[in-house]
């Protein structure tokens, strides 16, 4: 008799292990996919402010260029003006040392 109890005590404890196990193990596979459907949905988001940030960086970029390009264009004509004032200094200077005798 003895023995029979120790046989449906191992039965009882296995079907224990089993309920626990399965009790236990769906919560953590449902915590689980929880936690990875989380952050696929931060990753998501993620990946879309940095698509979106590349699509700003761009388009500044571009702003960049053509801001570059005018830039360049002023400052050639500002050294063009100041470079022939310069000249029509150095003319008006001559020129009056040639009118006016020492």
């Amino acid at each position: 008799m003895g023995e029979m109890f120790s046989q449906k005590q191992s039965f009882d404890l296995e079907r224990s292990l089993r309920l626990i196990g399965l009790q236990t193990v769906e919560p953590i596979l449902y915590c689980t996919r929880l936690i990875s459907e989380g952050k696929k949905a931060k990753i998501e988001d993620l990946l879309k402010y940095i698509e979106e940030r590349l699509s700003t960086l761009e388009s500044e970029k571009e702003e960049l260029k053509q801001f570059q390009k005018l830039d360049k264009k002023r400052r050639s004509l500002e050294y063009t003006i100041h470079n022939n004032e310069l000249k029509v200094r150095i003319l008006c200077s001559i020129s009056l040392r040639r009118i006016t005798p020492v």
